[in-house]
């Protein structure tokens, strides 16, 4: 399931439905933060893509090529790492 799915079907929570002195607008806020939310996230699969494959074609650089380039300043390879492990397993 996407993460995208998984905001959409984040359950409303019935006991502060119930406690509400307008359950029905309760609900429907509700509905609204989840559909909200779930756009920020809309293109999370499509930028993981872009992401994977910038690595991968900067992986497949030969090393006497690879060289000729100077460092990126301020990347850290193994916090990039980290972070696309994260969102592959959202």
């Amino acid at each position: 399931m996407s993460l995208h799915d998984k905001i959409l079907n984040i359950p409303c929570e019935v006991d502060k439905a119930k406690k509400a002195m307008n359950r029905i607008e309760y609900q429907k806020g509700h509905r609204d933060a989840r559909y909200s939310a779930a756009e920020l996230v809309l293109h999370h699969d499509e930028l993981l893509e872009v992401t994977l494959a910038m690595r991968d074609y900067i992986d497949a650089l030969p090393d006497y090529l690879a060289d000729q380039f100077p460092a990126m300043p301020g990347f850290d390879r193994d916090w990039a790492d980290g972070v696309i492990e994260r969102c592959k397993n959202e």
